[in-house]
């Protein structure tokens, strides 16, 4: 067992960049602070998650919702093409103290495979224009094209599932943008899964990486990071309860899948540019593909 579980750590810690550049100017950066101090609007019990809008137009938000403009302004700075559709989430909540208002547990965005993620039968019959959006980024397609099918004579079709993918072209390409109004409460590693396949678990859990990933960064209220959907973080557990935390995160295109179970739908009628998933990604049940309302 000892050489097994030897040969699964190095076969693992092949597969990070677990060493932070030494400068932001490298595509393999894994986060990168953006900016510090952002100022939240009054919370008003918002709970919307994954939720399509048009970044680059303030009219596809909600009435609620446009309060968060501001905050929104600050990362389409760093978003090529703001008429893409992009995926909003919005959390505001009284959290307990120990507990995390966010999913816990250490894992990338990116869930992994579609082999790990029960979407391997659903993916199988997937055409490949269904997934390559129309208008990619030079970064976003050199991404995809890593990311492609690595299927061998016998293999199953192992398609990565997509989050925003993320790289870093002298600014960020793609990616994840999150703040928070509390501190200590959402930790980043300096580390980048270069390929999932057997290294990130179901829904990209990766607690057992957590010993090759090196020091992590707690964030402070109101600083803004850019990750990719390939990096490592995980939501704190609060230090102190009885306060409303406010989580904003912005997540850009591709994605390659819109769970509708657990997915808000926008009310101004637009739509995910994804394969619509039905079903509870969290639980053993069968997850179907949806075709209406696409």
């Amino acid at each position: 067992w000892k050489k097994i579980w030897a040969y699964l750590r190095e076969f693992w810690a092949s597969q990070i960049i677990s060493i932070f550049p030494k400068t932001v100017m490298d595509e393999n950066l894994p986060y990168l602070i953006l900016d510090r101090g952002i100022e939240f609007p009054k919370p008003d019990n918002i709970n919307v998650n994954m939720m399509p809008f048009v970044p680059g137009n303030r009219k596809s938000l909600p009435y609620r919702l446009k309060k968060y403009w501001g905050i929104i302004r600050k990362c389409t700075q760093y978003i090529e093409d703001n008429r893409r559709v992009c995926y909003l989430t919005i959390q505001e909540s009284c959290v307990d103290k120990g507990v995390s208002q966010r999913r816990p547990g250490l894992h990338t965005d990116s869930p992994g495979t579609a082999e790990a993620n029960g979407l391997d039968e659903i993916f199988k019959n997937i055409k490949e224009h269904e997934t390559l959006p129309a208008k990619m980024t030079m970064g976003s397609e050199k991404k995809f094209q890593q990311r492609k099918l690595h299927k061998g004579k016998g293999e199953p079709n192992f398609t990565y599932i997509d989050w925003g993918l993320g790289d870093f072209f002298k600014k960020p390409v793609g990616g994840i943008f999150m703040v928070s109004n509390m501190s200590n409460t959402t930790e980043v590693f300096p580390a980048k899964i270069l390929n999932p396949k057997g290294v990130v678990n179901r829904l990209g859990d990766c607690e057992h990486l957590r010993p090759l990933l090196g020091k992590g960064r707690t964030l402070d209220a109101g600083e803004l990071v850019w990750i990719t959907d390939l990096t490592p973080h995980e939501s704190l557990p609060a230090s102190v309860g009885g306060r409303v935390r406010q989580y904003f995160r912005l997540v850009t295109s591709p994605i390659s899948v819109w769970y509708a179970d657990h997915s808000t739908p926008n009310p101004k009628g637009i739509k995910p540019e994804a394969i619509i998933i039905k079903g509870n990604k969290f639980s053993s049940g069968k997850l179907v593909r949806q075709f209406t309302g696409k």
